[in-house]
């Protein structure tokens, strides 16, 4: 992103303090000059509505106790007609629904209707080899 846009301001941001450090190591040795790092639960994000364009999610919202509340968080700090694009872990139907650590990992479909719920319109759903890759809108409500 940094490459294809110097204007384009960049937030990362990890519930996980210790990781933020190599995050921003990251970002400097790949020319991200407008940027900022922040410690965030992702269910109670501290950015107003409809604030970004595009957000990103890899391999992050299965850690989120909560996995459909961190999806109206992201839906609601996301501008209209904004992108979020996510990879992240599914089970297979008939799974128990349990992840590790008593996190969330909803199959393909149930992450397909919990998108629909908080205002996503699917551009591409992908599921393989247990990930999902989404490519998902936010449409009015």
């Amino acid at each position: 992103m940094a490459r294809r846009d110097s204007s384009a301001r960049i937030v990362a941001l990890d519930y996980d303090g210790t990781i933020l450090p190599r995050t921003r190591d990251y970002l400097n040795s790949h020319g991200a000059t407008n940027t900022a790092i922040c410690r965030a639960d992702a269910k109670h994000l501290s950015f107003g509505a409809s604030t970004f364009d595009l957000v990103l999610c890899l391999y992050g919202l299965h850690h989120c106790r909560g996995y459909l509340e961190a999806l109206r968080e992201i839906a609601r700090v996301l501008k209209l007609d904004g992108t979020f694009a996510l990879v992240d872990p599914v089970r297979k139907p008939g799974k128990p629904p349990g992840g590790h650590n008593g996190t969330e990992i909803p199959t393909s479909h149930e992450l397909q209707e919990m998108l629909g719920q908080t205002g996503f319109r699917s551009m591409s759903l992908r599921a393989s080899m247990g990930r999902a890759k989404a490519v998902v809108r936010k449409v009015a409500s």
